[in-house]
């Protein structure tokens, strides 16, 4: 079962600001079953409390998450914008995540869990 981090809480003690609180539902459940998946995958042992540990490494995938759904579009995101002589540009999915969204969420959790891969897909 998914663990449920709050917004409160993201914001309080991860001391998070990328993941707007209108999208954190989505952002946090995707990452809490990505934690699961690492863990029914992996062995995953965490570097002090485990309660704490998952939820900062939830905090940390959401917003890899976040960043992922502005740079594909998923968010309504806009790729090239003029206004007068403002023009804005936003990066690549390539250029954000040269690697993919599955190395980055596991490189986002490597602060608080040791993850030893036995045979995963994304390592």
């Amino acid at each position: 079962m998914p663990r449920t981090v709050t917004y409160q809480y993201y914001t309080d003690e991860y001391h998070g600001d990328i993941v707007a609180e209108d999208m954190w539902g989505h952002a946090a459940l995707l990452a809490s079953a990505h934690l699961d998946r690492i863990k029914a995958l992996a062995t995953v042992t965490p570097y002090g409390d485990e309660d704490e540990c998952e939820s900062m490494a939830i905090c940390a995938m959401a917003e890899v998450i976040a960043t992922w759904d502005d740079a594909t579009g998923h968010s309504g995101g806009v790729s090239s914008e003029r206004i007068g002589s403002v023009s804005v540009t936003y990066a690549s999915v390539a250029e954000v995540m040269p690697k993919g969204l599955g190395p980055a969420l596991m490189a986002s959790v490597r602060p608080w869990l040791h993850v030893k891969v036995a045979s995963m897909p994304y390592a």
